[in-house]
């Protein structure tokens, strides 16, 4: 129980930290970086206990997430659990944390991602907000793209602005917009039954220790089989996507399409994990991502050896031998019991990677563009065809910038 800390509305956040390193594998870098980890305990109603850890790498990568070890209402864990972290971002004009309210995703509404919020939506978190906040760190509040000149699609997010990051406004932030915000939340859902009082506790087991895992030298494959083999799946983004499988029964050259679609798009961008073998959650009666492995795709092809050559000649066929070559590892891994096939795509910053479709389907869209190959890149967590000037301004800023 915390006996000293900041106290809102019932809730109470513990002034002092213990200290911890860390060894995390960073995606960009494609490696372990070791670092420093802050561990704040929360609490609150309903028997809510949490920690809450203010991640600061050696490379400069800072971030706030909530940690495993965690006591209370099992939803609110369910949407934090190794997800919805806030990023501390340095800029011109100094260290910015975006604002944001947890809100149910459209692709599944069961799961929470954060969106743009407004100034009621944040006061009604806690009527002071803006005043704790600039008590304890932050210099300045206010849009994007007042206070960073931004012109993204975040430019109407507000953000808050920082001189020093070593203060207590991240983690403040973090637990005003995730724990109590979610806490709230689960109240209202709770009174409306739509979600029950199920409890977790498993503070004890997992505190202070959290933050440890990733400290082994593990490659960005063996993390993600390793998170997902505990059932603890990472939400598509940027660099990483699922899919159910490599080909399909009945369409087979159009559903390798799609997986070369999502590869095409990391080559084009900043790389990622393709995983073939993956239920979507928003297509699963539990609303999570599931493993249904591609173990039935195998024994059609009589080996695996059989079906990883059916698969490197596919890519060779789609990209080139230099391409897959260069940028497209193939990996075959177990999870859960089943077999997952994991595609290990490397950016590519000196040529551009085309892509030469197999099935009718593409090749019929590519047509009506008369083209017979098409260039496509990454747009969070989907694909995009580049055509026109999105084409156009695409290469001038990978190749010529």
């Amino acid at each position: 129980m915390v006996e000293r800390g900041l106290r809102v509305e019932g809730f109470t956040l513990s002034n002092d930290s213990n200290d911890s390193t860390v060894a995390l594998y960073v995606r960009e870098e494609r490696k372990i970086v070791g670092g420093s980890a802050l561990i704040f305990n929360a609490t609150g109603p309903h028997n809510l206990r949490m920690e809450i850890h203010y991640i600061q790498l050696e490379n400069g990568n800072k971030w706030v997430v909530g940690g495993r070890a965690f006591n209370g209402p099992m939803w609110v864990f369910g949407q934090l659990n190794n997800r919805l972290k806030i990023s501390v971002n340095k800029k011109e004009q100094g260290y910015s944390m975006d604002l944001t309210n947890p809100t149910p995703s459209k692709k599944n509404p069961e799961k929470y991602t954060t969106s743009m919020t407004t100034i009621k939506e944040l006061s009604g978190i806690y009527p002071n907000i803006f005043n704790l906040l600039q008590e304890n760190g932050v210099k300045e509040i206010d849009l994007r793209s007042k206070i960073l000149n931004d012109t993204s699609s975040r430019k109407k997010f507000y953000t808050c602005l920082m001189d020093d990051a070593d203060c207590l406004a991240p983690v403040l932030i973090y637990f005003l917009t995730r724990t109590v915000a979610l806490m709230k939340e689960y109240e209202k859902l709770l009174e409306g039954g739509m979600v029950n009082s199920e409890q977790v506790s498993h503070y004890a087991e997992f505190r202070f220790k959290g933050i440890e895992t990733g400290a082994d030298d593990l490659s960005r494959v063996d993390s993600l089989v390793r998170n997902m083999e505990n059932g603890d799946f990472e939400d598509e983004d940027n660099d990483l996507e699922y899919k159910p499988s490599w080909s399909s029964k009945n369409t087979r050259k159009d559903t390798i399409d799609v997986v070369m679609m999502e590869i095409a798009s990391m080559l084009n961008k900043d790389g990622g994990l393709v995983v073939c073998g993956i239920l979507d959650a928003a297509n699963t009666d539990s609303g999570n991502f599931e493993v249904c492995g591609i173990d039935w795709e195998i024994k059609e092809s009589k080996s695996e050896d059989y079906y990883r050559q059916h698969i490197s000649n596919s890519l060779t066929q789609v990209f080139g031998t230099g391409v897959v070559s260069n940028y497209i590892g193939i990996d075959f891994r177990k999870v859960k019991g089943k077999t997952v096939l994991i595609f290990d795509v490397k950016p590519s910053y000196n040529e551009q990677c085309e892509l030469k479709p197999l099935g009718p389907k593409l090749k019929n869209k590519l047509n009506l563009m008369q083209a017979d190959r098409g260039i496509w890149t990454r747009v969070k967590d989907s694909s995009r065809l580049l055509a026109g000037p999105d084409l156009i301004k695409w290469y001038k800023g990978r190749f010529q910038s």
